[in-house]
């Protein structure tokens, strides 16, 4: 049967697979239901901090958008297993709903457009590869270096400041952490956003759309009603405000 591989939004922040809206149950009942039955698969990765650190030491130890990573190996593990539930790896369909949206976006133009043969089709909802990459006012560095001044990894005995942040348990991490139990914190903000890193992410996905640098399969993209009106602040009334808003975030 033909394969749906599902990967939730939630901000890169939260969401869950075990998350009702997520896991895809409804729309495989309905779907057999119509005699159009297919295997779904949802899985979870690392998001916020944990997935999307970024600073100068993470970029240069190339361990930069592992929440992105997470979701690539997943599509690795469908094509080798898949076939063992019934699913043929040849008709896989990743699918996303808002910054799922934009990861799928990521998906087609990861590695520079290079097609690993993971999937045959997608769908975004909400989302696409033209996504934010970093904040002008929110530097990521500055995020870090308090990270690791909170964790009294500023002078580590190698000079190492990332690595010393993989020893800190795991309590002391999520005390750092705390003032980002609000998905508007500076913090939590810079801290779930994919990097460019020349690598996974190697430019602006504007250019390349626009250079034809991504994976070329059949796309179905939309946009879940009234979505936009989550994110604009009640005030923007006018185009130059909204450019406003938009130019200065």
């Amino acid at each position: 049967m033909p394969v749906g591989v599902y990967i939730y939004g939630g901000g890169s922040n939260g969401g869950s697979s075990v998350d009702g809206r997520y896991n895809l149950s409804y729309i495989v009942s309905h779907a057999t239901q119509h005699g159009l039955p297919f295997i779904a698969v949802s899985f979870n990765y690392r998001s916020s901090l944990w997935g999307f650190i970024t600073s100068r030491e993470v970029l240069g130890a190339g361990n930069s958008n592992l929440g992105l990573r997470d979701q690539r190996l997943a599509l690795h593990w469908v094509q080798e297993n898949i076939a063992a539930f019934g699913g043929d790896p040849s008709k896989v369909t990743i699918w996303g709903g808002s910054t799922g949206a934009d990861d799928v976006g990521l998906h087609l133009t990861a590695y520079g457009g290079r097609d690993d043969g993971l999937f045959r089709a997608a769908i975004l909802q909400s989302g696409g590869p033209i996504t934010r990459t970093g904040y002008k006012q929110v530097p990521a560095q500055q995020h870090y270096d308090r990270l690791v001044s909170m964790t009294s990894c500023s002078e580590p005995k190698n000079g190492d400041t990332l690595e010393c942040l993989r020893q800190v348990p795991l309590p002391a991490l999520l005390a750092a952490f705390n003032d980002s139990v609000e998905a508007d914190s500076p913090f939590m903000t810079v801290m779930s956003v994919p990097a460019l890193d020349g690598d996974f992410i190697q430019g602006y996905g504007s250019l390349a759309v626009k250079s034809s640098r991504f994976v070329k399969v059949p796309i179905l993209s939309g946009v879940v009603t009234n979505e936009g009106s989550t994110w604009i602040p009640d005030g923007v009334s006018s185009w130059e405000e909204l450019r406003s808003y938009l130019t200065r975030k």
